[in-house]
């Protein structure tokens, strides 16, 4: 390597060709350096009363601080050990660790500002970082039940209550007095009928000799009026023995009900003023040579249907037609 020597201004300087400083050790009162400063051994500094640094300052083995130290700003990063303070510290803000957690101070006197201030500090113990959760133990094996105990004895039962006392039995009611009737105009076989008050009459023309039912004179019946009709439709001939009826539109007559073998009556069937009605009779009704009728037809004609009940299922019957 090529060098050169030269004295500028009372500094020694050796130079490459690069004007790069070779040299072993430099003494000087004063030293500016514009780039970068690289120092691969030690670097011992004496009597210094600033150091002034723009950057960050990282103290790798620990930092000791023998007199008043300001803390200006937040201080964080410190590590989670122990950092020692032998003389006074003054923090006007807070002092956490690199986890967010703020420092445990042995002495606290005062907290001031936004910060907390220490005085006469000795040591500060910054909080590690909390532990993990220990796995949760196993639950108990539950205890045995106990056994149950004895059923208690069972009371005596109690006395049973005295029986009421019967009631007595009323005052049978006072005997109604006898009623008095007359009989007029009795004699043997005839039916007695009811007269005026407590007058009972022996019907003359009306006997029964226990065989026979006899009736000198007259005999009449109702005849029950069952108005228009139409369609189907059947006779209850538990009510009556005779009967009547208009055609509204043409008829199916069928079985009657409620028929007492020898029974009789009449039934009279009326057109209305339209005419022209027919009626259809049940399989009950029988008629000569087994033809049912042609009732008359003609506006407001009148036809009567006699009947006579041989048994509860066959009804003979003949016909008036076209009465007028």
């Amino acid at each position: 390597m090529a060098t050169r020597a030269r004295v500028l201004a009372g500094f020694v300087t050796t130079l490459d060709s690069n004007n790069n400083i070779n040299v072993g050790i430099i003494t000087s009162l004063e030293g500016v350096f514009n780039g970068n400063v690289s120092i691969a051994g030690t670097l011992t500094y004496e009597d210094v009363e600033n150091i002034d640094s723009i950057g960050l300052i990282t103290a790798r083995s620990g930092m000791i601080v023998s007199g008043v130290s300001t803390y200006l700003g937040s201080v964080t990063g410190l590590n989670a050990g122990l950092s020692t303070f032998t003389g006074n510290v003054e923090l006007d803000s807070t002092l956490t660790d690199v986890y967010g957690n703020v420092g445990a101070a042995t002495s606290v006197l005062s907290s001031t500002g936004s910060g907390i201030a220490w005085q006469n500090v000795s040591e500060i113990a910054l909080q590690g970082v909390q532990g993990i959760q220990g796995v949760q133990g196993t639950q108990g094996i539950q205890g045995i039940q106990g056994i149950q105990g004895t059923d208690g004895t069972t009371g005596d039962i109690g006395s049973q209550g005295t029986t009421g006392t019967t009631g007595g039995t009323g005052s049978q009611g006072t005997q109604g007095t006898t009623g008095s009737a007359s009989l007029t105009n009795n004699a043997d076989n005839r039916v007695i009928t009811g007269g005026s008050g407590t007058n009972l009459n022996g019907e003359a023309n009306l006997t029964f000799n226990g065989t026979a039912f006899a009736l000198t004179g007259k005999a009449s019946a109702n005849i029950s009026a069952q108005g228009n009709k139409s369609s189907s439709f059947s006779l209850n001939f538990g009510t009556a023995n005779n009967f009547s009826m208009t055609l509204t539109g043409s008829l199916t007559l069928n079985n009657p009900t409620n028929i007492t073998a020898g029974q009789s009556g009449a039934i009279f069937i009326t057109q209305d003023g339209t005419g022209g009605r027919t009626v259809a009779f049940g399989s009950y009704w029988s008629f000569a040579d087994g033809t049912a009728p042609t009732i008359a037809s003609g506006q407001n004609a009148h036809s009567v249907l006699l009947y006579t009940c041989r048994t509860t299922t066959d009804i003979f019957c003949s016909t008036i037609l076209n009465v007028s």
